[in-house]
């Protein structure tokens, strides 16, 4: 089952909203262990240095770091289904 999920990421000088479709993941047997599984992984909004920019507006490689210093910071339990 996918969930929609968003979840703000506070870290430094940057404010960001990121929304993702959650998945629970297992290997498929009963009793495996199960793990959530985060795609499509969007900037909403963002903030740096507290002045508010348009995500569109800024390159995609940036973008892009964004989205990987939430996954890496951001917990599962830090997401909320929409």
């Amino acid at each position: 089952m996918t969930k929609f999920v968003y979840a703000t990421l506070l870290i430094d000088d940057i404010e960001a909203t990121l929304t993702a479709n959650a998945t629970q993941d297992s290997y498929g047997v009963q009793g495996s262990p199960t793990w959530v599984t985060l795609e499509d992984m969007r900037v909403e909004t963002i903030a740096i240095l507290g002045i508010g920019v348009n995500p569109k507006d800024l390159p995609p490689e940036l973008l892009s770091r964004v989205c990987e210093l939430a996954d890496e910071w951001l917990e599962y339990s830090a997401w909320e289904a929409l």
